[in-house]
């Protein structure tokens, strides 16, 4: 398709997907895991799946969902449910097949060809993907799931949405290769200039982060250790209560699970 359309882009990875101590096997149920997870929180916030572009990364997926669809579900319920999900499929699976997610989510141009999707678009989203921020994130939370969100997706969507939870957010700072800016401008991407995340300082884009789970802590300046966050329109404290999916505890309390799988920097 000659013509670029805009989409919301959700990436997803898996945190140590590449380890050793899991076999082929075990990857392989990861990925059933992964795509069952997915399809429950889509369908329990009334998001088409099948409407939605996706495309398999082996230890991720990336989706696209299409412009008509209100961004703010992206975050609220979809990775609130999503969260949910992944903790009750947690508790009942083996060591080595449990699920820790990194999520990114961004919106912008994309061209569809015969080969699949491009646009710097996707390409910003999976380089936050790749932050050594959200892999630290995750890897200090007893959480499922950490989202990142780009700057312009937090601007535009996250902060004007109370079920979001905007304040709940804290900047931090993201290497992005191959793109440079200047105070109070935009991205620059191989020499021409277009919108984006804003930049600061020089060079560096200034991410929303937080980490969302089983047993999570908030990452905003000032928030009380345990505090609880809900992205999935319960109440009480819980991701999707109607729906009986896992409750959260608060980061510290006796009966919080530890990580699914020990965590590292890399993969």
């Amino acid at each position: 398709m000659d013509v670029a359309v805009h989409r919301t882009i959700v990436c997803v990875d898996v945190e140590g997907f590449g380890d050793r101590r899991r076999t082929n096997r075990d990857q392989v149920a990861v990925r059933a895991g992964l795509y069952r997870a997915l399809r429950t929180a889509f369908a329990r916030s009334k998001i088409d799946w099948d409407s939605c572009y996706h495309e398999d990364r082996g230890d991720g997926v990336l989706v696209l969902v299409p412009a008509e669809v209100p961004k703010e579900l992206l975050v609220a319920p979809v990775l609130g449910k999503l969260a949910g999900a992944l903790a009750r499929y947690n508790q009942v699976a083996g060591h080595q097949r449990r699920i820790r997610l990194r999520a990114a989510v961004h919106a912008g141009e994309v061209h569809y060809d015969e080969h699949g999707v491009a646009g710097m678009a996707i390409n910003t989203t999976f380089r936050l993907l790749a932050a050594d921020a959200l892999k630290e994130i995750l890897c200090g939370s007893p959480g499922a799931l950490a989202l990142i969100a780009s700057q312009w997706f937090y601007d535009e969507v996250i902060r004007h949405s109370p079920k979001c939870k905007p304040t709940t957010y804290r900047p931090v700072r993201v290497a992005v290769k191959e793109t440079k800016t200047s105070p109070g401008s935009g991205p620059s991407h191989a020499g021409h200039r277009g919108g984006g995340a804003t930049l600061w300082p020089p060079g560096w884009p200034m991410a929303p982060i937080i980490a969302i789970g089983h047993g999570i802590q908030l990452l905003m300046a000032g928030a009380r250790p345990g505090s609880v966050v809900d992205l999935g329109g319960g109440e009480g404290g819980d991701i999707g209560a109607a729906d009986g999916e896992a409750e959260f505890v608060g980061a510290g309390e006796p009966d919080a699970k530890p990580p699914a799988w020990p965590c590292s920097r890399g993969r």
